[in-house]
């Protein structure tokens, strides 16, 4: 399974495309991250 599909199943959205980037922001406090570890790792 592709790894954009993998973590879409999990609820996190990374797009598929090598042309478009993910990025963090000031938006993205630590309550945010700790929720994406806790997503990533289940």
């Amino acid at each position: 399974m592709p790894l954009f599909e993998l973590l879409l199943d999990k609820g996190i959205y990374l797009s598929p495309n090598a042309y478009e980037v993910g990025f963090a922001s000031l938006a993205h406090n630590d309550e945010v991250i700790k929720d994406l570890e806790e997503r990533l790792w289940k």
